[in-house]
């Protein structure tokens, strides 16, 4: 579902999720290696995060703006 063509790869954004390690191996049937690359990518994550808590860095997302509108919630 997800095989990608020359010609996706030439138009899509490095970021797109089907560029992931995990989703591809799971894909391919590797649950095994798809959860262990999803796990490495998480902790990836949260230590960059906790470097930021700890030197006072305030993140700003790169491609979206945080906008909050007035919701009521049922």
């Amino acid at each position: 579902m997800n095989h990608l063509r020359t010609i996706d790869l030439e138009n899509l954004p490095p970021t797109d999720c089907r560029f992931r390690p995990d989703l591809r191996a799971y894909e391919y049937g590797a649950l095994d290696l798809g959860a262990k690359e999803k796990n490495r990518l998480e902790e990836k994550q949260r230590l960059k995060r906790k470097e930021r808590e700890q030197n006072e860095i305030e993140w700003n997302p790169q491609w979206f703006d945080l906008e909050i509108e007035n919701h009521e919630v049922l």
